[in-house]
């Protein structure tokens, strides 16, 4: 067994011969010293292997302890017995080693602590595993029933636990700590009931800024807001849709007044991609006010750390002292997101295209921005008045001549027959027939059961132009 560097290599190298007499070569790190010490457990594990004998629990401890390139080969290598050693190590152990796999992937450190969170709540504290072998479909049905149903857990979170539950069981299958993956005939269940958020209204909005703005100052233990300054912070999550994770890191330098634009850091972007949002002129000029006390590398929102905190001691507060419900019309809750809510919503009202939406959003796909636009009844009231109009009246002319007859001077005269020659005498438009001259009148109905016409068209034969037959 050797210990070596290559030209050119960062990381110091290992030669030696495993249980079956076969020439391995890996890398080991950087350090030599590091190296060294990998050495002499890899010739322990080998010297266990040729004598058939049990592993030492304390370096199978070791073991699981390295990275998973270094791990990876000694499995690889027959050295290590995967499934075995999973049987060994706590899933404790496996959790914090793999949320330092998912820090290594680029994963947000939130995310990950969510992640572990969830599995240690799911597999530890309701199904009672302690070890990678215990998991099993079953168990982890009856947990997630419980999270449900006695933890008052959401149905869509339910769902995310178990997605994170089945993420843990993918990864240690493919470091070879389990044979198969159980959880894998574990489906998520439907989502039926979902709580919403809410929308504004530009008026309601205008309220809760105005109050805001004479409002006294709220402390917590590590953060301070004054009225303004919460007016500010709604007012850019209203008119921006920032997130709160990305206004409580936003910094003086992120804000470039001259262009109009706020740039989000790929630490603080939920995509962890740099991007940049557009502020209105008059947003830009106010903004400029507030900041110019601020150093370029101050934060320019003092808020809390969370974001349930950030709705239970801001914008709570806020909505009942300004009299504002803490629901909108339909029901949906007004918390913080919902002011993000708004500001999709208001941008889709305004007439801007879907895609314009997203991006302003900061989307990566439409369906999500769908999610977003909530429907109010001022706005179905003001979409259903641009509706065309399609309102038919009938023509009163037609009408009069439908039933026997037109309109006097408007119209012009009856078409009046003489009775003993049968010449047409219609007068022209505007001139009545002489009296004596009207025995019958054209298109007056044929039957009738009096021959007074007075009593059968009192409106079209007035009595001055009515007579025997």
């Amino acid at each position: 067994m050797s210990l070596y560097r290559r030209e050119r290599s960062p990381y110091w190298w290992c030669q030696f011969k495993d249980h079956n007499g076969i020439r391995r070569r890996m890398a080991l790190a950087q350090n030599k010293e590091a190296s060294d010490l990998i050495q002499r457990n890899i010739r322990r594990l080998v010297d266990y292997r040729v004598a058939e004998g049990r592993t030492d629990p304390g370096l199978l401890s070791w073991v699981s302890s390295l990275p998973s390139g270094i791990h990876r080969r000694l499995v690889d290598f027959a050295l290590v017995d995967a499934q075995d050693q999973g049987r060994r190590v706590p899933l404790t152990d496996h959790l914090e080693q793999w949320a330092q796999a998912l820090l290594a992937q680029g994963v947000s450190q939130k995310q990950a602590n969510l992640k572990r969170t969830r599995c240690r709540s799911l597999l530890l504290e309701e199904c009672g595993f302690s070890y990678g072998h215990e998991i099993n479909a079953e168990d982890v049905n009856r947990g997630l029933h419980r999270l449900q149903h006695e933890r008052k857990r959401s149905q869509r979170t339910r769902n995310h636990y178990l997605q994170s539950a089945k993420q843990f069981e993918r990864w240690l299958y493919q470091r070879k700590s389990l044979g198969s993956c159980s959880l894998d005939q574990v489906r998520p269940i439907s989502i039926t009931t979902e709580a919403t958020r809410g929308v504004l209204t530009p008026a309601q909005a205008q309220r809760l800024l105005d109050y805001c703005m004479d409002a006294p100052e709220i402390q917590g233990k590590t953060w301070s807001m004054s009225g303004p300054q919460r007016a500010m912070l709604y007012r850019m999550a209203l008119q921006t849709g920032l997130r709160a994770n990305e206004l409580r890191q936003l910094k003086r330098h992120h804000v470039d007044l001259a262009r109009g634009v706020v740039t989000i850091n790929a630490e603080s972007a939920k995509s962890r991609r740099q991007q940049t949002v557009a502020l209105r002129p008059d947003l830009a000029s106010d903004l400029g006010e507030f900041l110019q006390w601020h150093h370029p590398g101050s934060v320019i929102f003092d808020m809390p750390k969370q974001n349930s905190a950030t709705y239970r001691y801001l914008l709570k507060p806020d909505l009942t002292k300004s009299g504002l419900p803490l629901t909108d019309e339909t029901g949906g809750k007004l918390d913080f997101h919902a002011l993000r809510h708004t500001f999709v919503t208001w941008l889709s009202n305004a007439g801007a295209s879907s895609q314009t939406v997203q991006a302003l959003a900061r989307h990566s796909d439409l369906s999500v921005t769908q999610r977003y636009l909530h429907s109010t009844p001022q706005a179905e009231q003001s979409a259903v008045v641009k509706l065309p109009s399609l309102q038919t009246l009938p023509d009163p002319n037609q009408v009069l001549a439908a039933v026997g007859g037109e309109c006097g001077a408007q119209c012009g005269a009856h078409p009046v027959l003489d009775e003993k020659s049968g010449d047409d005498t219609r007068q022209p438009p505007g001139v009545i027939a002489d009296i004596d001259d009207v025995k019958v009148v054209a298109n007056a109905p044929r039957t009738t059961r009096t021959s007074d016409l007075r009593f059968r068209r009192p409106l079209l034969y007035p009595t001055e132009l009515s007579g025997p037959r």
